[in-house]
């Protein structure tokens, strides 16, 4: 789940870059495996559907642009573990409702605590 437009653009910006952190292209648009690339070429691209919401005028430069180093983390973070994307206090309550809690906690088993109460 994605809390508003706002987010899922970021969203849709961290994928569509992804080919330039990888290092595969220099600009979004020039991975000819992106739908940047589709939708600059062809106008609407047959293989993508559309979006629910209008992209910026400015989107191509906006999408070439780095994220924040904070925003990254955290959208690895959402993406990895399936985690509510938004601000956090929408992400717990959206967790909570759609019993998504596990995605908040760090991945694994609990440690025992030792014989003093404490967890190692």
């Amino acid at each position: 789940p994605v809390q508003d437009d706002s987010h899922f653009l970021t969203v849709c910006r961290y994928v569509e870059a992804n080919a330039v952190r990888a290092g595969l292209a220099r600009r979004a648009e020039q991975w000819m495996w992106g739908g940047l690339y589709a939708r600059a070429r062809r106008g609407k691209p047959f293989a993508l559907a559309d979006w629910s919401v209008d992209r910026p005028r400015n989107w191509t430069a906006a999408v070439n642009e780095a994220l924040d180093e904070e925003i990254l983390e955290r959208l690895r973070t959402s993406v990895n573990r399936g985690r509510p994307w938004g601000q956090e206090q929408w992400i717990q309550h959206t967790a909570k409702r759609l019993g998504l809690t596990f995605t908040l906690r760090n991945p694994g088993r609990p440690r025992k605590p030792t014989k003093k109460g404490r967890n190692e």
